[in-house]
């Protein structure tokens, strides 16, 4: 069991027109892990915390909020790495810093280079720069440097640029604690067998072979089949390495490679090629465009 401090807080008018605010604190027991447990906090006043915000209504008629549209959508309140999430009405499923079926994406390790902004809600930074329309859900662009990133993951992506995925594609990252280490966090039941893996439902993820931009991917129910490393055809998505760091082709699709090399069929779902400047900078390169 384990308490819960709550507060209520909202403004209400008299009849001299004088209004007044009331608040209402208090304490709740949480007896179990429901999974409806819907707001969860965490390390409130430094650089990477984030205040968590699930209520479908959260913050409306104020500055860095979103309506209840939003299904998940960060931005930069005064500082890099100060973000306020709300993907969506049911967050934090299955324990803290998680979130429902519905979450498409979700970003740790915000506070140094490579820093991410996701944003997938339907009506996100309409009439902004770097900002995408109601039908952009997840997937990535380079703005203007390594490791800047926005999400684009259309159902109608791709229509007039590269570097677009198609709806199939959903990935996220986390940061494993040092740059160019990721982990795709699609899934609803990620992390489920441990820490940073992933159930069959997750259609990508990556370990570090042990150096910078050489990832293998662990997708597949049966992962490792024939030896260390390698994957059946159960697997979604493999990756090899051309023969420098960084450089991968994927074969994930039975008829991969058909037309050059880096070219990929519209099975394979994503690719990533290193920049060259540094290593863990890498760009897409699944789009068909």
């Amino acid at each position: 069991m384990s308490n819960h401090k709550f507060r209520f807080e909202t403004w209400m008018d008299q009849a001299d027109s004088f209004p007044i605010r009331l608040r209402f604190e208090g304490w709740v027991d949480q007896t179990d892990s429901d999974p409806n447990h819907q707001i969860s906090f965490r390390g409130l006043g430094g650089p990477d915390r984030f205040v968590p915000d699930s209520s479908p209504f959260r913050g409306l008629g104020g500055p860095d909020r979103f309506g209840p549209e939003s299904q998940i959508s960060f931005r930069d309140l005064d500082g890099p790495g100060r973000f306020v999430p709300d993907s969506s009405p049911f967050r934090g499923l299955g324990g803290p810093d998680r979130f429902g079926p519905e979450s498409q994406i979700s970003f740790r390790g915000l506070g140094r280079p490579d820093r991410f902004v996701p944003d997938s809600s339907p009506f996100r930074g309409l009439g902004g720069p770097d900002r995408f329309g109601p039908e952009s859900q997840i997937s990535f662009r380079d703005l203007d440097g390594p490791g800047r990133f926005v999400p684009d993951s259309s159902p109608f992506r791709g229509l007039g640029g590269p570097d677009r995925f198609g709806p199939e594609s959903q990935i996220s990252f986390r940061d494993l604690g040092g740059p160019g280490r990721f982990v795709p966090d699609s899934s609803p039941f990620r992390r489920l067998g441990g820490p940073d893996r992933f159930g069959p439902e997750s259609q990508i993820s990556f370990r570090d072979l042990g150096g910078p931009g050489r990832f293998v991917p662990d997708s597949s129910p049966f992962r490792g089949l024939g030896g260390p490393d390698r994957f059946g055809p159960e697997s979604q998505i493999s990756f090899r390495d051309l023969g420098g760091p960084g450089r991968f082709v994927p074969d994930s699709s039975p008829f991969r490679g058909l037309g050059g090399p880096d070219r990929f069929v519209p099975e394979s779902q994503i690719s990533f090629r290193d920049l060259g400047a540094h290593p863990g900078r890498f760009i897409s390169n699944s789009s068909p465009v």
